[in-house]
């Protein structure tokens, strides 16, 4: 009697990071510093853990140079970005925007996961309220997620999209004249794109000519993760065998009730 091996169950979990006050914070209060954050669903053997590390990082000219990631806990807050051509980051400039160089947040997880949605809460940078950005995969960053990505800073490319591939850009809403803060994110279109480091920056293309800054609130994302074989699937000879046997068993327990009868 043969079996054949079964797959295993593929489930899709979702998570949301708060990035507003949460967190653990590292790498000092200078440029190159970071925040680490992890989530679980389920418990026991189907326990699962998303690691995440987000540093702050700005693309000038042709260099992409660390920056400040800043953390502000109030109500509209979230996690910011104050490249080194901002100084202290006054007159809003403490966000991720795209007037003295396109600021990005990198987000390096411990496993392939899709982004999905963002809370991006705008503000005025130079009389400019805009929330346009940016997203995309990386295709060269390999370090592991808990350290620095080898190589980024300092270094020159001429185009970000030779370094993060995927990219969408996604143009904010109007709703009632205020600008939409959370965006949906699906960088593949109708197919699913993962990944385990992502950026999320002020607008690269910046259509509409406006300054975009604002500050992450919330990241959602999803992962693809295997649940466990399900057992051994017989082949078909097999199943017949089996349905007559079954077949077999019910036709005697029938005749054994006729003669009790």
């Amino acid at each position: 009697m043969a079996f054949a091996s079964a797959p295993a169950l593929a489930v899709n979990t979702s998570f949301t990071f708060d990035l507003n006050g949460t967190g653990t914070a590292g790498g000092g209060s200078s440029y190159g510093n970071y925040r680490t954050y992890q989530l679980s669903s389920g418990s026991g053997a189907n326990k699962l853990t998303v690691n995440l590390r987000v540093s702050a990082w700005s693309w000038s000219g042709t260099t992409i140079t660390n920056a400040f990631l800043g953390n502000n806990t109030a109500s509209n807050g979230g996690l910011y970005d104050i490249n080194r051509n901002e100084g202290s980051g006054a007159n809003n400039t403490h966000t991720i925007d795209n007037q003295s160089g396109y600021d990005f947040l990198l987000f390096q997880f411990d496993r392939n996961v899709q982004l999905t949605g963002v809370t991006a809460n705008a503000f005025s940078v130079a009389g400019s309220l805009d929330n346009d950005l940016t997203i995309g995969r990386s295709v060269s960053v390999t370090s592991s997620w808990n350290t620095a990505p080898t190589g980024l800073n300092g270094m020159s490319v001429s185009n970000m999209a030779s370094l993060f591939q995927a990219q969408k850009n996604i143009a904010s809403s109007t709703t009632g004249g205020t600008l939409d803060a959370n965006r949906v994110l699906n960088p593949g279109g109708s197919s699913i794109v993962t990944g385990k480091v992502w950026m999320i920056s002020a607008s690269l293309v910046n259509t509409d000519k406006k300054i975009d800054g604002f500050k992450l609130d919330t990241l959602k994302v999803q992962t693809n993760t295997n649940m466990g074989i399900l057992g051994p699937i017989p082949e078909p000879a097999t199943w017949a065998m089996m349905i007559v046997g079954f077949g077999a068993i019910g036709s005697a327990a029938r005749r054994r009730k006729a003669i009790v009868a």
